[in-house]
C-alpha cells in the first residue's frame, strides 16, 4: 500500500512539474510573439529604422 501511495505521489509531482514547465514555455512563446508584433508595428509606424 505504501509503495502505491509513493508512486502516485511521485507521478502527480512529476506531472505538475511538467505542466508548470509547459506553462512557462508557452508564456515565454506568447511574450516573444507579442514583442515581435510590437516591433513590427513600430517598424510600420516609424517607416523603418533610420529613415526618419
Amino acid at each position: 500500500m505504501d509503495k502505491i501511495k509513493h508512486t502516485l505521489l511521485y507521478t502527480t509531482t512529476l506531472l505538475s512539474a511538467l505542466r508548470r514547465c509547459r506553462l512557462l514555455e508557452s508564456t515565454k512563446k506568447t511574450r516573444r510573439l507579442l514583442l515581435q508584433k510590437k516591433i513590427k508595428n513600430l517598424k510600420i509606424e516609424g517607416g523603418g529604422f533610420g529613415n526618419s
